[in-house]
């Protein structure tokens, strides 16, 4: 069936129509009600929105604004289209169709930034005449308003979901024995709201595509730092347990081998990943893992708060949250792998330690300006004394601080005993 819409603009009923039919290659919610499928990316937007504008101004008829929930059946049983009575005397006629989140709407708008806006002229026909076009809704112009010239006749085949950025894309090779695949894919990154709580920074919810990579399970441990550890002739912002004990460094071991690696300078962390052939993440590429690859996650498990067990949270001692009180080790982390719910199983592999333990030091530059629309593989390359941005929840904080979409800043030389680093490596 389609939605038939009879806009009464001038009074009267006329038998004259123009069918006017939507389409778009966005990704839109499935009818399939068998739970989430690995292979079929999540879902963009969930709602259209169709407004006639008479004389480029919003028509005052009842009926001249209307909102459908929307899903690929509908797009593809060509069920998305409106009637439309024709216009009389001078008037134009156009149609304003957005396709949006009906969750991320406020006070009933679409949000500008992460909507499909797209205008089309409608042609002036005849009292008995019938037309039908058709308006193709690109997923590549989000939060950028389009005016467009619709298609003759109806949509032969819908393009919903055709947009590459909406696909799952597999890795290219095998993942080395402690590393995990990440299937690319796009998601919403960043918060859909601005307003921050408890002193945590968040960016504003922008669309952004993740080509498919590898990531350490773990983060690095003192263990593997230290063979790494490049110092002869350099000198490096290190700090060790020896000038602060909840630094974990030490030249010889010790008994803090087990626990991921503190106090690093990202200059550190950067080195170490190169010689393994290697790079620190962005922070699309954190992000993308920590909120589930698309699914909005709260958390890398899904959206319950963790427990004291959960995650290893809540420990940090008299001037951060204790709510987990201390931990028996004198730094205050604990081996990797050690919170229960901090685990995030991708194919035969599972990833520990993205929401707390340590935070994590990212390879971008930190920036506080507003992100674009749409991006792919965002990465703004830092100068050496560019602040650092840091992903993810510590031991030091609360479960607040652990929200996927939470952000920290560090200098480059920070060298702070709540964040360390793991290594991800392009698929190709």
């Amino acid at each position: 069936m389609r939605w038939l819409w009879l806009a009464l603009l001038a009074g009267c009923a006329p038998s004259g129509e123009i069918i006017l039919y939507v389409d778009t290659d966005a990704a839109v919610p499935s009818t399939a009600n068998d739970g989430p499928d690995p292979l079929r990316p999540p879902a963009l937007f969930d709602r259209l929105r169709i407004e006639i504008l008479r004389n480029g101004m919003p028509a005052l008829a009842v009926g001249a604004s209307r909102d459908f929930a929307v899903d690929t059946a509908r797009f593809h049983n060509r069920a998305v289209s409106i009637g439309i009575a024709p216009q009389f005397g001078d008037d134009t006629l156009s149609a304003r169709v957005r396709l949006f989140r009906g969750d991320r709407a406020t006070d009933g708008n679409p949000p500008p930034l992460n909507t499909l806006d797209t205008t089309v002229a409608l042609p002036a026909i005849g009292s008995t005449e019938h037309r039908e076009l058709t308006v193709i809704l690109h997923t590549e112009h989000v939060g950028v308003p389009q005016m467009a010239v619709p298609e003759q006749g109806p949509p032969s085949r819908s393009l919903v979901g055709s947009w590459p950025g909406a696909h799952v894309v597999p890795c290219i090779g095998e993942p080395g024995a402690e590393e995990a695949c990440v299937p690319g894919g796009a998601f919403w990154m960043g918060a859909s709201t601005t307003i921050g709580f408890a002193g945590i920074e968040k960016s504003t919810e922008h669309l952004v595509v993740v080509s498919p990579f590898f990531i350490d399970v773990a983060e690095v441990t003192l263990a593997e730092f230290r063979p790494g550890y490049p110092r002869a002739g350099e000198i490096y912002a290190l700090r060790t347990h020896t000038d602060d004990p909840t630094c974990v460094y030490s030249e010889t071991p010790g008994s803090f081998e087990s626990l991921p690696m503190n106090c690093v300078a990202r200059d550190n962390a950067e080195r170490y990943c190169r010689a393994l052939g290697k790079v620190l993440p962005t922070e699309a590429q954190y992000e993308f893992v920590s909120s589930g690859r698309g699914q909005e996650w709260t958390f890398p498990w899904g959206n319950d708060d963790p427990g004291c067990g959960d995650a290893v949270l809540g420990r940090g001692g008299p001037m951060y949250d204790t709510t987990c009180g201390l931990l028996p080790n004198a730094p205050g982390m604990s081996p990797k792998g050690t919170g229960r719910l901090d685990q995030v199983p991708l194919g035969e592999r599972t990833v520990v330690d993205l929401a707390a333990n340590l935070a994590e030091l990212m390879r971008d530059a930190y920036s506080t300006d507003p992100a674009p629309a749409l991006s792919v593989d965002p990465f703004v390359k830092p100068s050496a004394d560019d602040d650092v941005p840091i992903r993810g929840g510590s031991y030091l904080l609360g479960a607040l601080q652990a929200h996927a979409t939470s952000r920290d800043v560090s200098p480059a030389a920070g060298n702070s005993p709540a964040a360390g680093f793991r290594c991800v490596r392009v698929s190709k």
